[in-house]
């Protein structure tokens, strides 16, 4: 981890995309200012998830896409910032 956030910091002034896994995404969260999330309506079993940024008080949403219909899923994108 150490290594992979040296390395980042010579992209300091560009956007830098996290692309999962869960154990990733745990990771480098607390490192990221802004998080653009595909909010899905419907519930899937799985044994991992993606933090719900809602239930964390240090983000806010900043932008809510109209919602999608992709065959019968529904979907909206949806644009968090970190506070502070």
């Amino acid at each position: 981890m150490e290594a992979l956030l040296e390395e980042l910091k010579q992209y300091n002034d560009e956007d830098i995309y996290v692309i999962g896994g869960e154990s990733i995404y745990r990771q480098l969260l607390p490192y990221c200012k802004v998080a653009h999330i595909t909010r899905i309506d419907h519930t899937y079993e799985a044994d991992t998830y993606f933090p719900n940024l809602d239930e964390m008080p240090e983000w806010k949403i900043v932008g809510v896409s109209e919602e999608q219909t992709y065959f019968n899923l529904e979907y909206e994108f949806v644009k968090y910032e970190r506070i502070g």
